[in-house]
């Protein structure tokens, strides 16, 4: 089951970085939504439930190592969240908003790889 949960969720990433680099406007318009504390609470839970099932999967996977690498950096990433506080993750979310499409496109292709790498790890 956790397999196919860290699956599906790097369909998503890859999906996000599709979007992204096909219209970094709209996908930027997305994001905007999630400036909420609720959000900013399911970003939280979301990066923490994510980071355990990859460090979960990840002695299966075809690349331990790196599967533990994104799973620490995930879960760090969630616990961040509740320390730097609601006001400066709506200044992340604003700055983020600010970038300039070239450079939301070069993100998302990170993203795109992150996705890709993930979904490779854990099938086969």
């Amino acid at each position: 089951m956790a397999i196919l949960i860290v699956v599906a969720i790097s369909i998503l990433i890859v999906g996000l970085g599709l979007w992204g680099v096909a219209s970094p406007a709209s996908l930027l318009a997305f994001a905007r939504r999630w400036q909420s504390r609720t959000g900013f609470w399911v970003a939280f839970a979301f990066r923490l439930l994510f980071g355990g099932t990859l460090w979960w999967v990840a002695p299966s996977s075809r690349a331990p190592l790196g599967i533990q690498v994104l799973a620490a950096a995930t879960v760090i990433s969630g616990l961040a969240l509740p320390l730097m506080g609601y006001s400066r993750y709506l200044s992340l979310l604003s700055w983020w908003s600010g970038l300039s499409p070239g450079f939301v496109r070069v993100w998302c292709c990170a993203a795109l790889a992150v996705g890709i790498f993930i979904f490779w790890s854990v099938i086969g």
